[in-house]
């Protein structure tokens, strides 16, 4: 698992997002309908790779507090829900559509950190995919 970075931003169209990451990602209009903003690479990210961690508050509680909060253990999370919030926060899952998955959720539950990590070779100019998993869609 990658050791944190000092955090890029991009100041001169999104200042209030940023990633870790090594590659060179982007935010824009998410290919899913209705889906807002997604999270896009401009290079190729190989299968197997670690794309960034999962940034946010880290809270001790048995509850979401937002749709932003990754449940790490029963009783522990991480919500990216405040601003600068992190890339990895703006990826969309692709639950009721024909896209593919590529990113997975990595847990550490002895550290409370998250991480994205590709399921599959990403070519150039796609848009990052992860399942949120159906307790996320069952409180929609």
């Amino acid at each position: 698992m990658p050791s944190k970075k000092s955090r890029k931003t991009n100041t001169q169209t999104q200042p209030s997002f940023y990633h870790t990451s090594i590659y060179p990602l982007t935010i824009a209009p998410s290919n899913i309908k209705n889906a807002g903003q997604g999270v896009f690479t401009n290079a190729f990210i190989p299968e197997g790779t670690i794309i960034d961690e999962y940034f946010g508050d880290i809270y001790e509680i048995s509850y979401a507090s937002s749709r932003y909060f990754l449940e790490i253990t029963p009783t522990c999370g991480i919500d990216a829900f405040n601003f600068p919030r992190c890339y990895m926060a703006m990826i969309n899952d692709v639950h009721s559509t024909h896209l593919q998955v590529n990113c997975e959720f990595i847990i550490d539950k002895d550290t409370k950190r998250a991480f994205i990590k590709s399921i599959i070779d990403i070519p150039p100019n796609s848009e990052l995919y992860v399942s949120y998993g159906e307790d996320y869609w069952r409180d929609v």
